[in-house]
């Protein structure tokens, strides 16, 4: 999540949360400062330009997770049929990885102008 607040605060093109935990999680916040959904909200105003990919298995935590960061910061979501919190493993393991990100970085905005 750190990540993808990083992205969005800099201006980059592209973000991808992979299972991240949820954006109103209370180990994000700090004393003192706004909440990473506040943080995101703000950000969203000045830099729309940012999208985010999230990332998840079929778990159903993760899922709310990505749903709720997908509303709050916009972009896609992409589930991939594997139970278990470490969605991406499963991939490795069969070789689907290099795929996936080719397809990702296919059709992230920076990826279009180099084709």
């Amino acid at each position: 999540m750190p990540a993808v607040l990083a992205a969005t605060r800099w201006g980059f093109d592209t973000a991808v949360a992979v299972g991240a935990a949820s954006i109103d999680d209370p180990r994000w916040e700090r004393m003192g400062k706004a909440t990473f959904a506040d943080q995101f909200e703000r950000l969203r105003a000045t830099s729309p330009q940012t999208t985010v990919l999230a990332v998840h298995g079929d778990v159903e935590a993760d899922s709310k997770h990505a749903i709720k960061l997908h509303e709050v910061v916009g972009g896609e979501r992409r589930c991939i049929p594997a139970a278990d919190h470490n969605c991406l493993f499963p991939m490795v393991m069969s070789k689907e990885l290099v795929g996936l990100m080719d397809e990702v970085l296919a059709v992230l905005p920076s990826a279009k102008g180099a084709q």
